[in-house]
């Protein structure tokens, strides 16, 4: 499952102070930096993938365009898990 939103209307350094503090505290709560870079684009955008092993999830976060027009954009993708039937995923994760 696949889930993407953004956060903009705000000025870029408030964003990219955003993205500092995640890149600080993300591993603090099980998450697995797997690359922090930039993309190869025009604006050199930064990008975090990080991993939550015990979730079964994986984000992507970049912090896309320029100045006002500046977004921190957020896609999660989690594992997909069938319930074999009589059993219930209640309380698994």
């Amino acid at each position: 499952m696949t889930r993407t939103w953004g956060v903009h209307r705000l000025p870029r350094a408030d964003l990219e102070r955003a993205m500092d503090r995640l890149r600080q505290h993300l591993p603090a709560e099980g998450w697995l930096v797997t690359e922090d870079g930039v993309l190869n684009n025009a604006n050199r955008s930064p990008r975090l993938l990080l991993e939550h092993p015990g979730l079964h999830t994986a984000a992507d976060i970049t912090l896309a365009g320029r100045g006002d027009d500046s977004q921190l954009r957020v896609t999660l993708q989690t594992a997909c898990f069938s319930t074999p039937e009589g059993e219930s995923p209640a309380g698994e994760y």
